[in-house]
């Protein structure tokens, strides 16, 4: 099933090309434009922790609770606005911009 991509303050762009992929998230409630990291075999909302800024993966591209297998799609590259952007509280995202810079998602 393909989802509608609906305009709102996450996508600053479409100039560059919203490349995705799905993965399998830590159990939880998660929120469109959560900054995503990756350590060993698992993925969590940046801020979680060992999950730190320089562990950037993607951005989450929809809202949606993990419980146990769900699959959840991330944008691999891209330009986002920084005040649509999410973390865990501690965490700043304009800490994020150089690390996400390096794999092709601008945020702004």
């Amino acid at each position: 099933m393909v989802k509608e991509i609906k305009p709102d303050n996450l996508i600053i762009s479409t100039n560059v090309n919203l490349v995705k992929k799905g993965v399998k998230l830590a159990p939880g409630t998660y929120k469109r434009g959560s900054a995503i990291g990756f350590v060993t075999d698992t993925y969590n909302l940046i801020g979680e922790s060992t999950f730190t800024v320089d562990k950037i993966e993607g951005i989450l591209a929809e809202d949606i609770t993990v419980t146990s297998d769900e699959m959840a799609i991330i944008y691999l590259t891209g330009q986002f606005n920084a005040d649509s952007i999410i973390v865990k509280g501690g965490t700043q995202v304009k800490d994020l911009i150089a690390p996400a810079r390096k794999l092709g998602i601008f945020i702004f």
